[in-house]
């Protein structure tokens, strides 16, 4: 005799899987954005401006605040911060 799932499990295995797809999707574009800048330096640590910068930009705040003050000097302030602190 077949079993049938309900409509409910499925939604909960297509949740886990969209949660799964999506996870794996920001651990690649972490390593992605991580090679894009050791491609650019020859030799860089992942400095707070630049950690910041990242999780604004998945985050969605880096939008929100482009669309809100499209001025808002965000590159200066990501270069000073790589400048004064050091991360390793």
């Amino acid at each position: 005799m077949k079993e049938y799932k309900t409509i409910n499990q499925n939604k909960v295995n297509m949740e886990i899987g969209y949660k799964e797809k999506k996870m794996a999707k920001y651990r690649k574009e972490l390593e992605d954005y991580k090679q894009e800048l050791r491609d650019h330096h020859t030799f860089i640590y992942f400095k707070l401006g630049d950690y910041l910068e990242y999780l604004f930009r998945v985050t969605g705040v880096k939008w929100l605040v482009k669309k809100i003050y499209p001025n808002c000097n965000c590159d200066k302030r990501q270069k000073a911060l790589n400048f004064k602190i050091k991360r390793r």
